[in-house]
């Protein structure tokens, strides 16, 4: 028999996955291609979260200047991973300062997780020694992101600039599971931006939130018929039902936050990394992301 990925995500342990396997197999059980219940109950929860969520964002958020600075001071998780890293070299390449969320035990251990992390991918410089700095914090925890108040509020009057890149990136967990990391650490970025500073924000976001036969068959019915494509500015709801992993959800949800964030002022771009690939000379030393997507309030 086939098993749908959907079942897999809906069944984190082996022994759930069994035991649906099971059930699919009597001949008075539900079949695993065909969505039960419990398969409508986790895509509402998914597009239903977002209501309760809504209305934590600040009712007015001070606008920062969307002219592009020379110089900023970014707040940047996610710098330990490969697109993290990347985003890192570009960031302080471009003379600008990084203040760099990691999960570490220390500000040192933090520093030293990240520098290792960029010469495994043959970017480091020792140049950027007095342009980075690493603040310890977990995006697990609320409301900021595992970092001591007096640094969350110092990142609140210092930072221009907020790139979220930071998430758990997994295909088989649940929405449940992965919410806390990758949806309420992306409502913390955003009340980081309504505080101190006027600040604009880049949310990485993944085409997984695109993942479903909504947007296939459109996507093909416009090329079919001589369209470009789906627009940029497409306001996601083909989503709202048929996300098959917990990962896409929680990508789905936390674009419609950042979309309501710029309705009640934030400046900010969502960024769809499609696929990232090596140099094809250099292998690591070069990122290329296709299919990007920008949307700027």
């Amino acid at each position: 028999m086939t098993v749908p990925v959907s079942a897999i995500s809906k069944n984190p342990t082996l022994q759930q996955l069994a035991a649906d396997v099971d059930r699919s197999l009597d001949p008075i059980g539900l079949r695993m291609d065909i969505q039960g219940t419990e398969s409508v109950d986790q895509e509402e929860h998914y597009s239903n979260a977002l209501v309760d969520l809504v209305k934590e964002i600040p009712v007015h958020i001070q606008s920062a200047s969307q002219e592009a600075q020379k110089q900023n001071t970014v707040f940047l998780t996610g710098a330990t991973g490969f697109l993290g890293a990347f985003i890192l070299h570009d960031l302080l390449s471009s003379g600008n300062k990084v203040i760099a969320h990691v999960r570490a035990k220390s500000t040192e251990a933090g520093f030293e997780r990240v520098r290792q992390t960029c010469k495994a991918y043959g970017i480091w410089s020792d140049l950027w020694e007095s342009s980075l700095e690493c603040v310890t914090g977990d995006l697990q925890e609320q409301p900021t992101l595992g970092m001591s108040q007096d640094v969350y509020d110092r990142i609140a009057n210092e930072a221009d600039v907020i790139i979220h890149n930071g998430a758990i990136v997994h295909w088989v967990k649940p929405f449940s599971i992965l919410k806390s990391a990758n949806v309420l650490s992306t409502l913390s970025a955003i009340k980081l931006c309504a505080i101190g500073k006027p600040k604009k924000m880049g949310f990485v976001s993944s085409t997984s939130a695109l993942d479903t036969d909504y947007y296939v068959e459109l996507s093909e019915k416009i090329v079919s018929s001589g369209g470009a494509g789906i627009r940029e500015s497409d306001r996601m709801d083909g989503s709202r039902q048929g996300l098959a992993t917990g990962y896409g959800q929680t990508k789905w949800v936390s674009e419609r936050l950042m979309e309501e964030a710029g309705s009640r002022g934030l400046v900010g771009s969502i960024i769809r990394a499609g696929y990232v690939l090596g140099d094809p000379k250099t292998g690591s030393e070069f990122i290329r992301v296709k299919s990007r997507m920008f949307l700027v309030y």
